[in-house]
């Protein structure tokens, strides 16, 4: 079963979770290139380093928006008779499409993949 262990050092943290992660990886690399394949465990674990690293400070912070301004726009759109040029509302985003696009733009420009294997519907 999955598991989570808090450490309010940050620093003891990092180190519980490296260690067992990046021997798995050597291990598995090791043994990889005794079968004469390439190794490429370490490679994908600095890639999920790498991914979590940037995404911290937005999932370990709060955040609090304020919607003011876009109540305001929509509200002059509907006043200018625009709503069929302008599309403000989410509901009427293909969320689908945007999620796709959305992932395409964090393997190319965080983890720098690429992106040939993704297919955008």
């Amino acid at each position: 079963y999955p598991g989570c262990s808090v450490v309010a050092n940050r620093y003891i943290y990092h180190v519980l979770c490296v260690i067992p992660h990046v021997f798995r990886a050597f291990v598995i690399d090791i043994f990889l290139r005794l079968r004469g394949s390439k190794p490429i465990t370490m490679k994908l674990l600095k890639g999920g380093i790498k991914l979590f690293t940037s995404v911290a400070a937005f999932t370990t912070h709060e955040w609090t928006f304020q919607r003011h301004n876009c109540s305001d726009l929509r509200r002059k759109v509907k006043m200018l008779n625009d709503s069929n040029m302008v599309k403000i509302d989410s509901r009427d985003m293909d969320w689908e499409k945007y999620v796709a696009v959305y992932l395409m733009g964090i393997r190319k420009f965080i983890l720098k993949q690429d992106f040939k294997s993704t297919v955008i519907k």
